[in-house]
């Protein structure tokens, strides 16, 4: 786990951008699919992280 003040924001969202791009390409039904959830959720819940921390 990373702590906020880690996180490097510019490549989270590079990251989310690249995960929906693939998600867009794919059905439900690819094995890749959840993959790509995944990874999405992760990159959201690393730029709110670090966004609620840049606040402070």
């Amino acid at each position: 786990a990373e702590h906020a003040h880690e996180i490097d924001v510019e490549r989270a969202k590079a990251a989310l951008g690249r995960a929906e791009e693939g998600l867009r390409k794919l059905e439900p039904e690819d094995r890749q699919f959840k993959v790509y959830e995944a990874a999405i959720e992760r990159a959201l819940i690393r730029v709110q992280v670090a966004s609620k921390a840049a606040r402070k």
